[in-house]
């Protein structure tokens, strides 16, 4: 916009080397003060340094073309004048724009601090869903243990114990059957016998029933017995 407003001082054909010099302080001037930046638009505060040089430069060139000075002011100042609405509406429209940014900075700052948020629920609801089954898990196979133990306690009596109504190695039969035998009419031959062939094996003699003359020999030896026994 300045260099659409500002006019520097006339040279004639023969003052070219001056028109050159004016022009390269110009342009020096604006690419000093207007120098390339990344953003869109100045600060206000840019703009107004920019402004403070070229007018310097502008001045510095009228003066040394022979113009008054106070002629010179004057020109900037209506100049500076003319573009101070535009001016304006520049600084307005750099405010607006940097209000919009850091509305939109905030607003990713609380999306990304809602996406962590819910990145961390989701990662302690994981943890806690682990946590109850390996829980489940270590209930289970307690569980597992105490009935493995139940069993294994059940069957080793079980296996350990005779069976019922079986002789002991002395060959002595268990009570309940010496009951059932004492009610028998011939209780009392079962018993001499029994007694007399315990006898006989505590004395190392001769076992009843190995001859032909012994108590098992024949049936008149039984016969003889009973009626003993009776």
């Amino acid at each position: 916009l300045y260099r659409r407003v500002l006019l520097s001082p006339g040279y004639a054909a023969g003052e070219l080397e001056l028109a050159l010099g004016a022009w390269r302080r110009l342009h020096s001037a604006r690419l000093t003060a207007l120098g390339r930046t990344r953003m869109r638009r100045r600060t206000p505060v840019q703009m107004q340094s920019s402004w403070e040089q070229i007018r310097q430069v502008h001045a510095e060139l009228w003066r040394a073309a022979g113009a008054r000075p106070s002629r010179v002011a004057a020109a900037l100042d209506r100049t500076e004048r003319f573009v101070a609405s535009r001016f304006e509406r520049e600084w307005e429209q750099w405010n607006r724009e940097r209000m919009a940014a850091e509305e939109r900075l905030t607003r990713e700052e609380a999306r990304r601090e809602h996406w962590e948020r819910r990145q961390f629920r989701a990662e302690d609801r994981a943890s806690q869903r682990l946590q109850r089954q390996l829980q489940r898990a270590a209930k289970r196979e307690a569980q597992a243990l105490r009935r493995l133990e139940f069993l294994i306690a059940r069957w080793v009596p079980r296996k350990a114990q005779p069976a019922p109504g079986k002789r002991n190695r002395v060959g002595i039969a268990a009570p309940g059957r010496l009951a059932r035998e004492a009610k028998r009419p011939d209780a009392g031959a079962l018993v001499l016998c029994c007694c007399s062939r315990h006898g006989r094996d505590a004395s190392r003699g001769p076992k009843l029933g190995l001859d032909s003359g012994g108590l098992h020999g024949s049936n008149a030896s039984k016969r003889s017995l009973a009626e003993g026994a009776t």
